[in-house]
């Protein structure tokens, strides 16, 4: 018997085997397609955030060959405390400083083959640069590619994160943990796997243990997860467990925290926070470093206060991201950026520690927000229009740090004692811990033997790192000076270590010449009788 086979129009048969035969072929072809696709398309996102990651590498380098950014004297501390064996550095932090141990543990193996300021600070250059590709995954996790590749342009390009990509301080490693920390709740959340819950605490144990300030992000992630999983008791309950377990690791810091603490609140250097100092704090965290010229057919127009300016547009971009954009995690970056900020100022009006400095970290949930409302538009074209004035800002704002900004001439002060001092010549300091950054050059330019003092006493004969200055110290100065013919006095930060400015007027009436030298905020001075 003959069996007609009827045809579509393809050519295919239209008999049952065969049109299953035809469907799995078709789809067979749409999968390896969409994976063609995929990959490239995963290839395109690769390429461009090492793309991305080698510009933010090269600009965070460029800022470690400058002349005028030297080592000031924070850096030359981490330096000397790294220097010491990993437990006497850990007492001398629980003693005198203000910060837990990590980086200083972290730096400590980092100089092993050298301690030269280049390779000093390309530790935090590394670390500053790693932070471009995990904020490009943190973009990605919150709202899909197009947002981790903005994301990763504006970490790459931000003008604070590369300023203190290029300091020996722990700042660039907050950021890098804050922002690792930030994927790893977000992966938590999505994937409620054990494996993210423990890299996120962590993270968080590892940031805890880098600075106390970072602490006042706990509370804001705290808000949003509880606000976010409140009808997800098993999430609620992994996150309880972990932040539990971080405590755990946390503690056995906490007694030493307390005790740095009650030396901040006794005297600290920050002055009390005013709406200027604010919005300036904000302002560089979001674009620091802005032109104060443009250049217009050839006329320089002084553009004054634009940086204030400045901050409607990029707190625009965060409103449009905030209101506008695809992530469930808006609220977790708009908190992880105020949150620590609002707590700072309150604990302010106890005890001044508002510093730009400290709430580095937060400018990651900021930068994010942004990044989000430039990728609210629809299309891809548009995000791009908006992206490109961001970009102009950052690199004219980095063009303007790279040709202003500057550091402690320490180097430059110590070569000129160097060339002009005898052998075994008087130096005092306003304060021991500025001899620190002083022997780190001069040793370096093996200038002759000096006598080191510090007033009012020698490094940490009081138990403090900053002793200031009292009337009673002044007779100091001439048991020190006696028989002295003539002696060198190197005052530096001496507003706060010497605020009744009692050693000049004492030296002034032991010798009978002063001659001042000044390197920026460092006077060399030179006193004969």
């Amino acid at each position: 018997m003959n069996v007609s086979q009827h045809h579509d129009k393809s050519g295919w048969p239209s008999g049952s085997a065969a049109g299953l035969l035809k469907h799995q072929s078709m789809a067979q072809a749409v999968i390896t397609l969409d994976k063609i696709v995929t990959a490239r398309s995963w290839l395109l996102e690769a390429a461009t955030v090492l793309v991305l990651t080698v510009i933010g590498l090269t600009f965070r380098l460029r800022g470690l060959v400058v002349p005028t950014r030297g080592l000031w004297i924070d850096e030359v501390f981490s330096i000397w405390l790294a220097k010491l064996s990993p437990w006497t550095a850990v007492q001398v932090i629980a003693s005198i400083d203000q910060h837990p141990p990590l980086y200083a543990l972290l730096l400590h193996f980092w100089l092993l083959p050298r301690d030269d300021p280049w390779w000093t600070r390309l530790f935090s250059v590394l670390l500053g640069t790693a932070t471009i590709p995990v904020g490009a995954l943190l973009g990605r996790a919150a709202g899909g590619r197009r947002l981790g590749l903005i994301a990763a342009c504006l970490v790459a390009l931000s003008p604070e994160l590369v300023r203190y990509s290029q300091e020996a301080r722990m700042y660039a490693l907050v950021v890098f943990l804050v922002s690792l920390g930030t994927f790893f709740l977000i992966q938590a959340i999505e994937r409620r796997s054990r494996a993210s819950w423990l890299a996120f605490g962590a993270a968080t144990a590892l940031l805890v243990y880098t600075h106390n300030v970072a602490l006042l992000l706990i509370p804001a992630q705290a808000i949003f997860v509880f606000w976010k999983t409140r009808q997800d008791p098993p999430a609620r309950r992994a996150y309880t467990a972990t932040m539990v377990g971080v405590g755990a690791l946390w503690l056995p810091w906490a007694p030493i925290l307390l005790h740095q603490a009650a030396g901040v609140i006794q005297r600290f250097w920050t002055s009390a926070p005013t709406p200027s100092s604010v919005g300036q704090t904000i302002l560089d965290l979001l674009a620091a470093f802005p032109p104060g010229t443009a250049t217009v057919v050839g006329l320089h127009i002084p553009l004054g206060a634009l940086g204030f300016w400045l901050l409607i547009p990029l707190c625009a971009l965060g409103l449009v991201g905030l209101l506008g954009g695809a992530s469930r995690y808006r609220l977790l970056f708009l908190a992880s950026f105020l949150i620590p900020i609002a707590i700072d100022l309150i604990l302010s009006i106890w005890r001044p520690i508002f510093e730009e400095r400290v709430l580095l970290y937060t400018s990651v949930g900021a930068l994010i927000l942004i990044a989000m409302g430039i990728a609210a538009a629809r299309r891809p074209a548009v995000s791009a229009l908006l992206l490109i004035p961001v970009v102009w800002l950052y690199l004219v704002s980095l063009n303007n740090y790279d040709a202003t900004f500057r550091k402690e001439l320490w180097q430059s002060s110590a070569a000129f004692v160097a060339q002009h001092a005898q052998p075994g010549d008087l130096i005092l300091f306003n304060a021991t811990w500025t001899q620190l950054p002083f022997d780190y050059y001069y040793q370096r330019l093996h200038g002759p033997p000096l006598t080191e003092h510090g007033l009012p006493v020698d490094l940490f004969d009081r138990g403090v790192l900053e002793p200031e200055m009292l009337p009673s110290d002044v007779p100091t100065i001439a048991r020190l000076t006696s028989g002295q013919q003539h002696a060198w006095v190197l005052l530096s930060h001496d507003w706060y270590n010497d605020p009744r400015h009692l050693i000049r007027p004492a030296m002034r009436a032991l010798f009978s010449q002063e001659t001042v030298y000044p390197f920026d905020n460092i006077l060399v001075i030179y006193y004969s009788r």
